[in-house]
């Protein structure tokens, strides 16, 4: 067999071998080098000199094999960092749902390592593997966020119509259906608030460390405060403040606390803006002690129903 006879059907064999293979199927060396030899073995198999293993032919098969590793091994090298690289489907998660009842508090360990500690009446759905490019979570109620700092996929807080964006931080949200504000007490770290404005486009409100922002669902405005201006409250440890609130929304928290009904006969007291503080450790009685005190509000429990005239 002359020499360009040779070049020209090793080169045959080398184009058929599986260079063409698609990226998105990756290719193990082991088939590949199979394929290779099985293609030499083929068509070597009528050659009067194949027999040889000192003819010019198998010098050029086994420069040809040598070639083809080293290039085949690139080329498989290059497929799973093409695959690993681009935009693939990412492993099915499994969704989780954790919720509380009236009365009730939990603490979640998302699967970042952020914490989040549910208020009552809350519920928080995430997957059980960050697997994309952001963390998203969906949520509604009031929480702690203490979220794990990770600036490659920040994370997402998806509740009604507004989101809330970080990367590390820690903050109290509050979002629930039956009531018009949402507010954030940002206590460290930087949070984006994405909401709809009045005009109807999508806007983004930044919060710094200590400030307070409510968004009225309603008139769709922002008010941004210094919440170290305010007296907060702090539900973790069962200490309350209401301050000019109304009686209505007062109760409708109150329900949440204690786990009751209560209902306001007066419609017109029910939208009269109090004040009252709950401390740590007092009871639902003790509360209708306290309204009591006030000489227009008159309190009275029945077992699970609290009436107010």
């Amino acid at each position: 067999m002359c020499f360009h006879k040779n070049k020209e059907l090793l080169r045959s064999i080398w184009e058929s071998s599986g260079r063409d293979a698609s990226p998105e199927r990756l290719i193990e060396t082991k088939i590949a080098l199979l394929s290779f030899k099985k293609k030499l073995s083929t068509a070597f198999s009528s050659d009067t000199g194949a027999g040889d293993r000192h003819s010019p032919v198998w010098r050029y098969v086994a420069i040809a094999a040598i070639f083809f590793l080293l290039l085949s091994g690139g080329y498989i090298l290059f497929l799973i960092n093409a695959h690993r690289s681009s935009d693939k489907e990412p492993v099915l998660a499994e969704i989780i749902e954790v919720s509380t009842a009236r009365g009730q508090q939990k603490n979640v360990i998302l699967p970042d390592g952020t914490s989040v500690t549910l208020n009552s009446e809350s519920r928080i759905t995430y997957p059980s593997l960050f697997n994309t490019s952001k963390r998203q979570v969906y949520f509604r109620g009031e929480a702690i966020f203490d979220v794990s700092s990770d600036e490659q996929h920040p994370f997402r807080i998806t509740t009604g119509d507004v989101s809330v964006e970080v990367v590390g931080t820690s903050f109290n949200l509050r979002s629930y259906p039956t009531e018009k504000d949402i507010s954030v007490s940002l206590y460290r770290g930087k949070v984006n608030f994405v909401y709809t404005n009045s005009q109807g486009f999508r806007d983004t409100y930044k919060m710094t460390a200590g400030e307070y922002l409510s968004y009225n669902t309603n008139s769709k405005s922002v008010l941004s405060l210094n919440s170290d201006n305010l007296n907060k409250s702090n539900w973790t440890t069962g200490s309350y403040y209401f301050k000019n609130m109304t009686l209505s929304d007062i109760c409708s928290q109150l329900e949440r606390i204690y786990n009751v009904e209560i209902y306001i006969r007066d419609a017109k007291l029910a939208k009269t803006p109090f004040f009252l503080a709950i401390v740590e450790g007092q009871s639902i009685d003790d509360v209708i002690d306290l309204l009591n005190m006030n000489s227009v509000i008159h309190a009275r429990r029945t077992n699970n129903t609290i009436e107010i005239y």
